[in-house]
């Protein structure tokens, strides 16, 4: 199910202001993507701040990317390779499920409440799922084992194809 630019632009817009109105600091970024980049001018502009667009974080590697989410307590991504960095990075995060690349992500590493769905889209609940996901942080043990059955696949791929 497609969820319209608008209905984005405006829950985009309540989440910027609930954060605002819980003094929550914040910075946004984008992967990179200009698309991205164009969705976050009119959400700036719906909230009377045009100029702020200039402070989005846009970086123009992925290492830069990688930088940038570093430096966060825990990120809130419509994005999978956000996410996945911020996982990499035992840094919690809280997924808008827009397609089901997102909520299989989160069933993989465990956290599938993490994954808000569309039909969940509530900037207070978004919120709370982060603090919620900071409070709690990640199973090192579990994040360990994963990171394992990773390397197991490449190299099963590599010594099958004859790389190694």
């Amino acid at each position: 199910m497609p969820f319209p630019k608008e209905k984005l632009v405006k829950l985009y817009v309540n989440l910027f202001t609930e954060l605002d109105n819980q003094k929550i600091d914040y910075q946004i970024f984008t992967n990179g993507l200009q698309t991205d980049l164009d969705l976050a001018e009119q959400i700036f502009s719906k909230l009377g701040k045009p100029n702020e667009i200039k402070n989005i974080l846009v970086p123009k590697t992925p290492a830069e990317l990688v930088q940038i989410i570093s430096k966060f307590k825990g990120v809130i991504a419509a994005r999978l390779h956000a996410c996945i960095i911020s996982y990499s990075l035992k840094i919690p995060c809280v997924g808008l499920v827009w397609n089901d690349k997102l909520s299989l992500f989160g069933n993989i590493i465990g956290y599938p409440d993490r994954f808000i769905k569309i039909k969940d889209f509530d900037s207070k609940y978004i919120i709370s799922q982060l603090q919620k996901a900071i409070d709690e942080s990640y199973d090192l043990e579990s994040m360990n084992t994963y990171k394992l059955t990773i390397k197991d696949s490449i190299n099963e791929i590599l010594t099958t194809n004859n790389i190694i």
